[in-house]
């Protein structure tokens, strides 16, 4: 759980925090490390692309949390008409689907192939953490070189099966 704050109200925001959450491995400060201040992240996203994306960051957690909140209302009340996934798929598709002219050109490559690389690597990540946290400091770099790869064999596997299922029609 990540969350910008002012200095200032840092310290009414943790003892919140230490006092409702008992059972939980938390840290306060900046990436995991206690103590030291959290500058943002514009050193990495550029100043007004940090802006941006604290702005973009805020709205989907604004939004995520009335979802979980309403939860017991997702695909049945009219004001939700549809499942969690659903948003999601929606949110990531569409956002994908804006800067897409961007990622074809700068980068060479389209939603589907941005969406498979991310899922893959993602996934590595998350099953290095779980299985090897202890032994390996640094997950991303493992998942970057299985991620081309294993994409390349994916889309190529995919490809096959889509042709032999119309191929049967």
């Amino acid at each position: 759980m990540r969350f910008l704050v002012e200095t200032e109200k840092v310290d009414p925001v943790k003892n919140i925090i230490e006092d409702i959450i008992t059972d939980f491995d938390h840290c306060f400060g900046s990436h995991g490390n206690s103590g030291n201040e959290y500058e943002g992240e514009a050193s990495e996203w550029g100043i007004k692309g940090w802006e941006r994306g604290i702005e973009f960051l805020q709205y989907g957690s604004e939004f995520a949390m009335e979802l979980i909140e309403k939860k017991e209302s997702l695909g049945v009340a009219n004001d939700y008409k549809k499942s969690g996934y659903f948003f999601a798929d929606r949110y990531t598709h569409l956002f994908l689907n804006q800067l897409e002219p961007l990622l074809i050109e700068k980068d060479g490559v389209d939603e589907a192939h941005f969406e498979m690389c991310e899922g893959i690597f993602r996934y590595v990540i998350q099953y290095i953490n779980s299985k090897y946290a202890s032994r390996v400091p640094d997950a991303s770099q493992i998942a970057g070189k299985i991620v081309k790869a294993t994409v390349e064999a994916s889309k190529k596997n995919i490809e096959e099966q889509v042709d032999a299922l119309i191929s049967r029609v």
